[in-house]
Formats: structure tokens, C-alpha cells, sequence
């Protein structure tokens, strides 16, 4: 007999679908407005190049949001080593204490 698929693991990964699919979304509506946008405001005032800004802006927006969700920049955070700090004095060369006189 097979045994029955669990309800609530299929509806936990339909959920995880979602949200993917709203994060994604949101991403390309921020790619993509400013640069609709700026097209249109173009056409109204009789420039061009509000357009180009637009994408110029939306689309960095729309990779930063996505790399931000996808949790890349906690990653680089994480994996980052932190910088010497100039006040660390530890002694790196075995010779440092030794006494010329002696």
C-alpha cells in the first residue's frame, strides 16, 4: 500500500511557490516602473531621455531587492572577514622581546 503524501508538507512548498513567485514579481514591477514611467512622462513633456533614467535606476533597484530577499547580502555579511583594527598589537615576529643588550 502507498503510503498517503502529508497535506500539510504539499501546501508548505505551494506557499513557498508564492512567495517566490510575489518576490519575483516585485522585482520586475521595480525594473520596470520607473522606466514605463519615465517613458510616459517623455511623451507628455517632449523629452527623452526620462526613460533611460528610469531603467537606469529601476533595474539596480530590482537586483538590489532580489539579491536583498535572497538573503545574499546576510551571506556576504556573514563570510566577510572583519578588517585589523590599527589598536591589535599582537607580536608577529618572535624577535620583538628579545633584549639587544643581553
Amino acid at each position: 500500500m502507498k503510503n498517503p503524501r502529508d497535506p500539510n508538507a504539499e501546501m508548505q512548498g505551494i506557499a513557498s511557490a508564492m512567495d517566490l513567485t510575489a518576490r519575483i514579481g516585485a522585482a520586475v514591477f521595480a525594473m520596470v516602473v520607473p522606466g514605463v514611467a519615465g517613458q510616459w512622462l517623455d511623451q507628455r513633456w517632449g523629452t527623452g531621455f526620462l526613460a533611460l533614467l528610469g531603467f537606469l535606476f529601476g533595474i539596480p533597484m530590482g537586483v538590489y531587492y532580489l539579491l536583498e530577499v535572497s538573503g545574499a547580502f546576510r551571506n556576504l555579511k556573514r563570510t566577510s572577514p572583519k578588517p585589523p583594527s590599527k589598536t591589535d598589537s599582537s607580536p608577529t615576529d618572535d624577535h620583538e622581546h628579545d633584549n639587544p643588550s643581553e
